[in-house]
């Protein structure tokens, strides 16, 4: 089964400066620079075929410490965390579309996000964008979608949406309106079928994944729900990793809630 490196991969969209995160977990150098995740994934179930077309969940903002120097002292300008819901390839080098926030040095600050590219590695392009101010402790609705809308520029007409809250359009802080589709059908491009993820990440074992031990401040993942073909449903998952020891998952209920979270404080730059 392959499964996508994703948004920490991404993001020089903007250049809006430099700016620490005086957050209580992360390390301030960075160490190796990689897709660091911990979640949970679900496949297809049974009969049901091999594609898994949508996946939604209701997901926190919560704080996600950003580590910003090297292994010489010097700055290091593309740290970033982020949380997510995602649709992806199941062959080793498929790609992905993901929607959630993001809490990045370049650009500076947290954001929502999307990103989707049909295949990883080099030739392919990696498509996405920030908006937004998400507040600290909110809620929104997270979803990835195989839909037929009109601007899918698809052979099938058929392509996957990224939407927050259901809605499909953004306008980026440059002023442009974004309506993300990818410009490929799931089903047509990869082969393999395809997974739902929900996952918190960072680019750099020295930052933080979202959420901390204690007193109400993971971060929650709620009403997570796949669709397996036409079917809804909040299927049996399987954990994403191996993680590195100081990221966790907290199940709340099974297969619908589960909440991310850094500990212990201060923790090393390594996995």
């Amino acid at each position: 089964m392959g499964r996508a490196t994703s948004v920490v991969t991404l993001l020089v969209i903007l250049s809006l400066g430099l700016q620490t995160n005086g957050a209580q977990g992360y390390s301030d150098f960075c160490g190796i620079q990689g897709s660091h995740q911990v979640g949970f994934i679900v496949q297809p179930h049974g009969a049901l075929g091999t594609y898994i077309n949508a996946a939604e969940a209701d997901i926190q903002r919560r704080q996600a410490g950003l580590c910003h120097l090297d292994g010489s002292g010097g700055e290091v300008t593309d740290s970033a965390s982020s949380w997510w819901a995602m649709v992806y390839g199941a062959a080793s080098g498929d790609g992905w579309a993901q929607i959630g926030y993001q809490h990045s040095i370049t650009p500076n600050g947290a954001f929502y996000f999307f990103q989707w590219v049909i295949q990883s590695g080099p030739g392919h392009t990696l498509h996405g964008g920030v908006w937004g101010t998400p507040q600290m402790g909110d809620f929104h609705t997270f979803e990835v979608l195989r839909d037929n809308p009109s601007r899918c520029a698809s052979d099938s007409g058929y392509c996957l949406e990224m939407e927050r809250d259901f809605n499909q359009c953004f306008t980026q802080p440059n002023g442009t309106v974004v309506c993300p589709v990818t410009d490929f059908d799931p089903h047509n491009a990869w082969h393999s079928g395809s997974n739902a993820a929900f996952d918190a990440e960072t680019g750099y074992p020295g930052s933080d994944v979202a959420g901390f031990l204690g007193n109400d401040t993971e971060a929650n993942f709620k009403n997570v729900i796949e669709q397996d073909q036409a079917n809804w449903a909040s299927e049996s998952w399987i954990a994403a990793g191996p993680p590195c020891p100081y990221y966790h998952t907290s199940v709340v209920m099974s297969y619908t809630h589960f909440q991310t979270y850094t500990d212990p404080p201060g923790h090393g730059a390594e996995c």
